[in-house]
């Protein structure tokens, strides 16, 4: 895992999986990636090309994102 990265046991927030998140930077916000231990393993709902995203903004309406736009994401 990155430095800065936090690890949630399943266990901890009686979850399903545990899951790993990662802070970043997306056009100019704070953010964190958020990844399951199913994804990460290949047995998740999406393929591991593929992260989810978090903030405090959504990132589609406030930047008008879609689908398939290319974006950069520096992990913190």
């Amino acid at each position: 895992m990155p430095p800065g990265a936090l690890r949630l046991e399943k266990e901890e927030y009686f979850g399903q999986v545990s899951i790993r998140i990662v802070p970043c930077t997306i056009l100019g916000r704070r953010g964190f990636i958020v990844r399951t231990d199913n994804i990460e393993y290949g047995v998740g709902i999406h393929p591991k090309n593929v992260i989810e995203v978090i903030s405090n903004v959504a990132f589609r309406n406030e930047f008008g994102l879609e689908d398939g736009n290319a974006i950069e994401i520096f992990v913190e």
